[in-house]
């Protein structure tokens, strides 16, 4: 039985043997079939050096090869190039550490040279001529919409007048009808005899007060001006202090006339109450100026009799 079990495992274990004996004939006849077209090659290299060298010795030329030799040289095929096996061996662990450890310190960057400040910019002619170009187009372009903005509203304007002028047509022709109406009840209230002829004397006496409360008061600031001697007259006080008394008094009564006429008409909705009023107002400060430039006069003429009396008294 041990026997009968044996011989299997020996058939097994030289069937291998054999198959790593025919591999390795194999390998030793390509080698040798290698070698051989190797050697046909190099030893007709070697004839045709030997020939050149000769030739260079002698002098003489070396012989020109027959036209049935160049063919034959053409057709022969070229040796193929031999094949060299190469292992690769696999470094050791220490190995590979040494050449990482020289990889790294030849790896290792270098310091950089300082860096030169950058210049100043300098801006080139096109780009000036660029941003030239830039603000010129929107100068033109703000002048144009400042331009159409003016002649818009210009023209908003003038539409607006001529629509305000067509409203306002009927309101102008109303407005000349009531002052027409106004001046008509007017004259109508003047129609009364008495009452024109009052109001008539009235008007003319106040314009000749006017004019003389002017020059009067006129005459009052032009005394404070005159020199405190003997040059002066003394008169010129005493007659504008009785201008000014009988110009107060004329304003009085004038007074008293138109507050008399403003009775009379007893019409609410008449103008001559209106225009009673308002002379009233214009007489009460005409009677305030009186009064201001008589007040002004009297302390001029005391003034010059001061000064008079220090005089005689020096």
């Amino acid at each position: 039985m041990f026997s009968s079990s044996a011989k299997p495992s020996q058939r097994g274990r030289a069937a291998p043997s054999t198959t790593r004996q025919a591999a390795a004939s194999s390998a030793t006849g390509s080698r040798t079939h290698l070698a051989a077209s190797s050697s046909k090659p190099s030893a007709s290299a070697t004839t045709r050096t030997l020939n050149q060298s000769n030739a260079t010795r002698t002098g003489t030329k070396p012989p020109r090869a027959t036209p049935a030799q160049l063919t034959q040289s053409r057709s022969r095929p070229e040796p193929s190039a031999p094949v060299r096996a190469t292992t690769t061996l696999k470094p050791s662990g220490a190995a590979s550490v040494s050449a990482s450890k020289a990889g790294s310190s030849v790896l290792k960057p270098r310091p950089r040279a300082p860096e030169a400040a950058p210049r100043p910019a300098v801006p080139d002619a096109l780009q000036l001529a660029a941003q030239s170009c830039a603000w010129s187009y929107m100068t033109s372009t703000l002048e144009e919409e400042l331009v159409f903005s003016r002649s818009a509203a210009h023209a908003a304007l003038q539409q607006r007048q001529k629509e305000l002028d067509e409203e306002e047509a009927d309101i102008a022709e109303s407005r000349v009808r009531y002052e027409a109406e106004r001046l008509l009840q007017f004259y109508d209230e003047l129609s009364d005899v008495k009452i024109a002829e009052a109001v008539a004397e009235m008007i003319v006496r106040f314009q000749a007060a006017e004019r003389s409360i002017r020059g009067s008061t006129a005459q009052a600031l032009q005394l404070t001006s005159l020199p405190l001697d003997d040059t002066t007259d003394i008169a010129q006080y005493t007659r504008l202090l009785d201008t000014l008394d009988a110009l107060e008094t004329e304003c009085q009564e004038l007074s008293t006339t138109v507050q008399r006429l403003s009775s009379m008409v007893a019409s609410a909705d008449a103008r001559l109450p209106m225009l009673f009023g308002n002379l009233g107002s214009i007489l009460r400060g005409y009677e305030e100026n009186v009064a201001c430039a008589k007040s002004l006069a009297q302390s001029c003429r005391e003034n010059y009799r001061m000064g008079i009396g220090t005089l005689t008294l020096g």
